[in-house]
């Protein structure tokens, strides 16, 4: 698939602020006239190749930057069309004037995610690689990394693909059967149809399951620590944290509210939720609390039940039937 577009879009590629560089990408057929406009150098501009030089203002002729820019030549691009990047200091200043000439020059400012898009659209990469790049550009821990890498290689999008093939051909199969099923051919077996689509079945549950498994590696294990008062749930989270994060006392009922803090092991991402601790009580404020810490176990991917070993373990058994509820 792939897509005629006629404007230019225009867009910074690094992040906003003051640095050592700071990259201005545009994309389209009229990337490389544009950038002649205010590019100069002793070097034509040839793909594949960076050229230094300067970049003048169109509105005064004054010199804005001495910056390196270079060309790649539709289709062999990120996006599948002309992309023109300019490699200029990390002024906030010069970014932003760059981009201004060339909106003034014929390009328009890219709409979030435009330049992946317009890859998706020309072909360059299927929905999950598109979606592999977000992931990438985001991960914070080893896990979300390797699912992000995952995704960018294709490796999702090609098990969906061989689901499809599978499929279709199996459609196909049973069709042709349906046009001759007056003649006397020797069909296919209805329990090898029934093992193809059962195994077939197999494989779509392994990838949804890998979905629910890659949004935990994405967004972190929320990991509620719940229990009845005084048990050390506020202790255990600030153990975890190595440090000293919440409050912790003997009263009762010191913690109402839901704290949240995250904190990475072994290559993955924990969201740990303290939490008001499981009782009977008359304080309307404290049974919110408590209702909150509800909520986080029913949304929970693991449950941290803390108890005080100091007491009998019949204790807390009645809080057990509503955690595992």
């Amino acid at each position: 698939m792939s897509i005629k577009n006629n404007t230019t879009i225009v867009a910074i590629s690094t992040p906003p602020g003051f640095g050592g560089i700071s990259i201005v990408r545009l994309s389209g057929n009229k990337s490389l006239d544009i950038a002649n406009k205010i590019f100069t150098s002793s070097k034509e501009i040839k793909p594949y190749r960076a050229a230094i030089g300067k970049i003048y203002d169109i509105d005064d002729g004054s010199l804005l930057d001495s910056s390196v820019i270079t060309y790649f030549k539709a289709p062999n691009s990120y996006t599948g069309e002309d992309i023109i990047e300019i490699s200029c200091h990390g002024s906030p200043y010069i970014t932003e004037r760059i981009i201004d000439i060339f909106i003034k020059s014929g390009a328009r400012l890219a709409e979030p995610g435009e330049f992946t898009k317009r890859a998706f659209l020309n072909g360059k990469m299927d929905l999950s690689q598109a979606e592999g790049i977000a992931d990438l550009i985001y991960s914070q821990t080893k896990a979300a990394h390797k699912e992000s890498i995952n995704l960018l290689e294709g490796k999702t999008g090609q098990a969906i693909k061989d689901c499809r093939k599978i499929l279709i051909d199996t459609i196909a199969l049973l069709e042709l059967e349906l046009n001759f099923y007056e003649e006397e051919i020797d069909f296919t077996p209805m329990s090898k149809i029934i093992s193809i689509l059962s195994a077939l079945t197999e494989k779509i549950n392994r990838l949804i399951k890998s979905y629910n498994y890659g949004k935990m590696v994405k967004h972190g294990f929320l990991v509620p620590i719940v229990g009845p008062p005084n048990s050390g749930k506020s202790s255990l989270l600030n153990a975890f944290l190595q440090e000293e994060r919440v409050i912790v006392s003997p009263y009762p009922g010191t913690t109402r509210d839901t704290i949240e803090e995250s904190f990475q092991k072994g290559g993955f991402q924990f969201r740990l939720v303290d939490t008001a601790g499981l009782r009977k009580t008359d304080n309307s404020v404290e049974n919110l609390g408590i209702a909150r810490t509800f909520d986080n176990i029913n949304k929970a991917d693991l449950v941290l039940f803390v108890v005080d070993i100091t007491r009998p373990f019949s204790d807390f058994l009645p809080y057990l039937p509503k955690i595992s509820n």
